[in-house]
């Protein structure tokens, strides 16, 4: 994956996975992000078309449940795009400004 200074691909891979319409879509998404998504691509391999239904119901509810959060958060916020993303929040900065110095400092 080509990472820019400028990249917002935190964004661009939650928008995808809100709106995904098939496991296999769902798969080739965290396949082609998997170097931010490592976790979420673990999570994604297992399911089936039954954890898929299950994982778009509690996806388009306002408050799913602690079991689906357990389950599934990961999908929807990996640990790396987490970690990234707070470090770009926090200093005001686009998320592959934060990706390259992390990267930089071995911390990813």
């Amino acid at each position: 994956m080509n990472i820019s200074y400028y990249s917002e691909c935190d964004t661009e891979y939650v928008k995808k996975v809100k709106h995904c319409q098939s496991l296999q879509e769902l798969q080739q998404i965290v396949t082609d992000y998997r170097e931010l998504a490592e976790d979420a691509y673990q999570v994604v391999q297992k399911m089936d078309d039954l954890l898929f239904e299950q994982f778009c119901k509690g996806r388009n509810r306002t408050n799913p449940s602690i079991k689906w959060m357990e389950m599934y958060g990961v999908v929807l916020l990996p640990k790396t795009i987490l970690e990234v993303g707070l470090l770009a929040c926090q200093f005001n900065v686009p998320f592959g400004v934060a990706y390259h110095r992390m990267k930089d400092w071995g911390k990813l």
